[in-house]
């Protein structure tokens, strides 16, 4: 048993040293070979260590913000939310890219949601399922949610998913970089 310890040990470590390497050759820059899987995984440097990280992957969405009477809003194709109350600062950029990932998001009545959409897919996978809703207004990929496996919801259903506000990742949308709180 012992020695089974050690091999997943070093597997996982030379793991961790070919994605740093990775991300290395796609930034130019080490995003750190110090850094532990679960802190890639809870705060990713970037879209493409949110996305590569995690299964099912991190949901993306271009943003663009929109002054209101209280603030800023976040509007992004098939979502609204405002993101203010969490002291996320985006120094000024009018287009960020947001990033939830599926454990994240919790299915809502649509009239009480950030978004609204029609569920596509089911997976079932045992204690969860993984609904992938096709927001309404969204033409890209439909945004997939973690639930419990017996959760009451079928294809076609029209729901509502919600943002949890403390668990939302910003990134700049030029450099894919992310955008930490202010």
């Amino acid at each position: 048993m012992h020695s089974e310890s050690t091999a997943l040990e070093a597997a996982l470590e030379w793991a961790r040293r070919i994605v740093a390497g990775c991300l290395e050759v796609h930034f130019g820059a080490s995003e750190s070979l110090s850094v532990a899987p679960l802190d890639l995984f809870e705060r990713p440097a970037s879209v493409f260590a949110a996305t590569f990280f995690g299964s099912p992957a991190m949901n993306i969405w271009p943003c663009q913000s929109a002054r209101t009477a209280s603030g800023t809003r976040w509007v992004c194709p098939g979502l609204a939310l405002d993101l203010q109350s969490i002291g996320i600062s985006t120094s000024g950029e009018d287009r960020v890219v947001l990033g939830v990932r599926p454990h994240d998001l919790t299915l809502a009545p649509p009239g009480d949601a950030d978004g609204v959409g029609r569920v596509e897919v089911l997976e079932p996978l045992g204690a969860t399922t993984v609904v992938h809703v096709r927001l309404d207004g969204a033409s890209e990929r439909a945004a997939r949610v973690v639930v419990p496996g017996h959760a009451p919801v079928a294809l076609d259903d029209n729901v509502g998913i919600r943002i949890r506000r403390d668990r939302v990742h910003l990134f700049d949308e030029r450099t894919g970089l992310a955008v930490r709180p202010s």
